[in-house]
């Protein structure tokens, strides 16, 4: 599930970044924005996904 998120999420911020390749300039901000919030988004899967595994074994 986290996995093929991230793969939708990532062709989703792709299709964006290509639409917004000539205005990049103006769009300095939002280019910035999407990725601090693309780097927010894997953090918190991958801190799912160690939170998953390691209470596996406990539980």
């Amino acid at each position: 599930m986290s996995v093929f998120f991230n793969d939708q999420l990532n062709f989703y911020l792709t299709i964006g970044r290509f639409s917004n390749y000539r205005r990049k300039r103006y769009d300095k901000k939002k280019y910035i924005m999407i990725e601090l919030i693309k780097f927010v988004l894997n953090l918190l899967v991958v801190v799912k996904d160690m939170d998953k595994s390691s209470t596996n074994g406990i539980i």
